[in-house]
């Protein structure tokens, strides 16, 4: 029997090289290695053994998967960010339930814009072991060990190569179908820099076009993604999105961190949550905790009658002390403050979903939050506006015409107290109207995913 594998990697100087195997019969094997001259200088020798030596690994993988017949499929998710985990748990625990997957969770390291080096693995292995989560562990050079594993498709987090090691990158892990279920509730913006020019952020970079699926929370998204991508949408399919359902579901499980002594009746509950685009660099452009931080603690210290629950974006604190906008010590003295009043708390745990259930309103910057808080309608959401922030397309103008816009504290407190003693609430039909058509009919958005998953990875085989 004639058998013939190969693998391609092209390099960062544009030359291609190929390996590939020839098999005519099962003792006689020859390896051929094609190297394309570039235009100006031929490439060093020792610079295509460090290639072949990469992609040696890839070609065993490939090989394993092309040669099986059918078994379960094995499915990898890297979890470098627990606050995320929620857009993906429902599907790992769908898949993990089907008798032809094999589930292998793994934490990795990551940084935050603000951080230099990778580290807070511990936490994320910490989270995943807490909530029952059963995984491996990976730190730098696991690349080996990920490709002797050889998954058949490999869950990523988010696209930003920048916040993962190299190992894990979008070239890193091409030997291996790379699945994508992006981590906010909806894409609101036109695009996330002031350069028009850019690559889209959230459907054409490397990695977007990379990606074996993308699994897209509506049609209007799919089409949406589709106009940007170079690729265009043959790896798209609309299926709703797991993190929305998973949020939804919330509404009779609220939980609240604040633990008041005993009152006559219960305090408000507002949650605020800044985000991590500080820099005023063009990049997005919503955050304003710089500027509105001294008045939240002035108004949770003033206002017993609210209980204040702090929710950070995630990169938030990392890039006010990298960028130098605010020193570790003012920030822990802040951070201090806030968490010894009796009516404040700070939350950073992965799901927020009861969080969200136990409250009364909400005030943010954005950016998903403005879209996420939505899944209850019921409930105001106050925009903090930067006045200087990335463009919203159609379902972020949408988005934030269902909430109340504001420019500064004051202005903020005085909806939160006409809503909560005079109960004005203009903006109610509003987000319901949004929530309505943001929502699909049919819930089931994980058992899709898997499904399409089966196909793309099992049908073929008998």
């Amino acid at each position: 029997m004639i058998t013939t594998e190969f693998a391609g990697c092209l390099q960062p100087t544009g030359c291609m090289i190929f390996l590939g195997c020839f098999q005519e019969m099962p003792e006689r094997e020859a390896w051929h290695i094609l190297v394309e001259k570039p235009p100006v200088e031929m490439v060093y020798l020792q610079d295509i053994i460090r290639t072949l030596k990469g992609m040696e690994g890839t070609l065993n993988v490939v090989s394993s998967r092309s040669s099986r017949s059918r078994r379960p499929a094995k499915v990898m998710f890297l979890v470098h960010n627990m606050a995320t985990w929620d857009s993906i748990a429902d599907v790992h625990n769908e898949m993990a339930g089907h008798p032809d997957f094999e589930v292998i969770v793994a934490s990795i390291p990551r940084r935050f814009p603000g951080e230099r080096h990778f580290s807070h693995e511990d936490e994320t292995h910490a989270a995943l072991d807490a909530a029952g989560i059963a995984h491996i562990r990976f730190h730098a050079g696991s690349n080996d060990i990920l490709k002797a594993i050889g998954p058949d498709a490999i869950f990523r987090q988010s696209p930003w190569d920048y916040d993962i090691p190299d190992e894990f990158s979008t070239q890193a892990l091409s030997f291996s179908n790379l699945i994508y279920i992006p981590y906010y509730g909806f894409n609101l913006l036109e695009h996330f820099t002031s350069d028009r020019n850019a690559p889209d952020s959230y459907s054409d970079l490397e990695f977007h076009r990379a990606c074996t699926r993308i699994y897209c929370e509506s049609d209007l998204t799919r089409e949406m993604m589709s106009r940007r991508s170079r690729r265009g949408s043959d790896n798209m399919v609309a299926t709703g999105h797991p993190k929305l359902e998973r949020l939804r579901d919330c509404v009779n499980t609220p939980s609240w961190p604040v633990r008041c002594a005993a009152a006559s009746r219960r305090p408000a509950r507002l949650i605020w949550a800044p985000h991590h685009s500080i820099n005023g660099d063009g990049w997005l452009g919503f955050g304003t905790f710089r500027q509105t931080y001294r008045a939240m603690l002035e108004w949770a210290r003033e206002d017993s009658d609210i209980e204040m629950v702090l929710r950070p974006h995630p990169a938030l604190f990392t890039n006010l002390i990298g960028s130098g906008m605010m020193t570790e010590s003012e920030l822990d003295a802040f951070r201090s403050d806030w968490a010894a009043l009796p009516n404040t708390a700070e939350s950073d745990n992965g799901d927020y979903g009861e969080l969200f259930s136990a409250s009364d309103l909400m005030i943010t910057e954005g950016i998903s939050f403005l879209a996420e808080y939505l899944m209850f309608p019921e409930k105001p959401i106050i925009f903090l506006d930067s006045g200087h922030h990335a463009p919203f397309n159609q379902i972020g103008k949408m988005v934030a015409d269902a909430a109340y816009v504001v420019s500064n504290v004051p202005d903020a407190l005085k909806v939160t107290i006409d809503y909560l003693v005079r109960g004005d609430d203009p903006k109610k039909g509003a987000r319901e109207a949004a929530f309505g058509q943001l929502i699909p009919a049919s819930p089931g958005a994980s058992r899709r995913i898997v499904q399409n998953l089966h196909e793309l990875l099992l049908d073929g085989f008998s």
